[in-house]
């Protein structure tokens, strides 16, 4: 016979973000609601969708994708700093134009928002998520 234990965790969400997680056994876990993590060590992360903006930019031939992503990580800009440690290319300079730089990183490019409630597992590491298989790459 296997012995099982149910926790009760009990959830409050507070005026400021934050939410409080308490379980019967008086463990506590503070959390501000969709900007903070653990830095990509695993454990709660929340979901960012990536979602480029201006898709015509020159900017775009530093990136091996040029479409929407969903990334967990810690914020908004670990979120970018993944996207672009994952997605750069070099790309060679047109003559007469500046050298392209990762658009993942620049908010007039791409648009960063939180995804709340989302189907994706917050815990875990900084990752892309969607598209999978951009982590292959």
């Amino acid at each position: 016979m296997t012995a099982v234990s149910l926790v009760r965790l009990r959830v409050k969400k507070s005026a400021n973000g934050y939410e409080r997680r308490s379980s019967a056994a008086g463990q506590v876990q503070l959390q501000v609601a969709g900007v903070t993590g653990d830095g990509g060590k695993g454990g709660f992360m929340p979901i960012w969708e990536l979602k480029p903006t201006d898709k015509e930019s020159e900017q775009w031939r530093a990136s091996r994708y040029t479409d929407t992503i969903i990334v967990r990580a810690a914020s908004p800009d670990k979120a970018r700093e993944f996207a672009t440690s994952r997605l750069h290319k070099m790309s060679k300079p047109i003559s007469g134009a500046d050298t392209p730089h990762s658009p993942w990183n620049q908010p007039d490019l791409v648009a960063c928002r939180l995804l709340k409630d989302s189907r994706y597992d917050e815990d875990g590491p900084d990752e892309i998520l969607e598209p999978k298989e951009l982590n292959d790459i």
